[in-house]
């Protein structure tokens, strides 16, 4: 694979990543039972890293590319 490929790749995963975080913190502002919540948050915060860990990726790939 390309290191265009991978940068594609990331960048339209980090972008899933952003939207499902996205419409989980509208759900949470629409008073989301309190019994289902945590797993809610849960759920955010593992696309919150899958994201930071694409991000950190794209950034590595980026820099590679520059040398």
């Amino acid at each position: 694979m390309t290191d265009r490929d991978q940068v594609d790749n990331l960048a339209h995963d980090i972008r899933n990543y952003l939207y499902i975080m996205q419409s989980g913190l509208m759900v949470l502002e629409n008073d989301v039972p309190a019994d289902e919540r945590g797993e809610l948050i849960s759920i955010l915060k593992q696309e919150l890293e899958k994201a930071q860990s694409g991000l950190n990726d794209l950034i590595a790939i980026t820099r590679h590319s520059l040398d």
